[in-house]
């Protein structure tokens, strides 16, 4: 958990604040705040199920979740900081993606602090009986050929909208941002297509109830 200080002010990030008792916090926090551009994602099976609850802030946390995926806010324009729309080459191999698409809000990317970013999973794979195509899934979104699809080396790309993930520099919390999320994603220098960043977020918008 995070500071709404240093999430938000100091790095624009989308907050919201639940009011409540000091038991949702930790001892040297004085409030309990949802940094909606950190994803963790988590097998429904390996979540902690608390008798207190936060009904009454989900849909405030929706709204801040969808100002952090700056939903309708485009590719990076050239010559900006924001990185949103560009690809990324996903080096943390826990992930379990090679490659993925920023989707962070322009204010909050261009901080290169953390990035929401939809991985890109390959549907051709290699079968017991030799090569498979894997069918798209309801969330999934296959990109139509694009040139940007040459900078993503997999036979058959599909963007996972199921499978966000928010990627940073866990190790040395540096306050150098060249230092920032070199140890998990590298920024390539293409962008995705506008057509396929609308599929990805009409997918995203659906399946959260944003």
């Amino acid at each position: 958990m995070s500071t709404k200080a240093t999430e938000h002010v100091e790095y624009g990030s989308p907050v919201h604040e639940i009011p409540g008792p000091a038991v949702l916090t930790k001892p040297d926090q004085d409030g309990s705040f949802v940094i909606a551009s950190r994803l963790l994602p988590r097998d429904p099976d390996r979540l902690i199920v608390s008798a207190m609850s936060a009904v009454d802030e989900v849909r405030r946390v929706r709204r801040a979740v969808t100002l952090a995926l700056g939903l309708g806010e485009g590719v990076a324009p050239p010559g900006t900081r924001s990185v949103r729309g560009r690809l990324v080459r996903i080096v943390d191999v826990r992930v379990g993606y090679a490659y993925g698409i920023v989707l962070t809000t322009h204010a909050y990317s261009a901080h290169r602090r953390f990035q929401i970013v939809a991985p890109i999973m390959d549907a051709a794979v290699e079968g017991r009986e030799g090569p498979e195509v894997l069918e798209p899934l309801r969330w999934d979104v296959e990109p139509v050929r694009q040139p940007w699809l040459d900078a993503v080396p997999l036979k058959r790309p599909l963007v996972d909208t199921a499978a966000l993930i928010s990627l940073s520099e866990p190790w040395r919390q540096s306050r150098d941002r060249r230092r920032w999320l070199k140890r998990q994603i590298d920024v390539l220098d293409s962008s995705v297509d506008a057509t396929t960043l609308v599929a990805i977020e009409e997918r995203i918008v659906e399946r959260l109830s944003l």
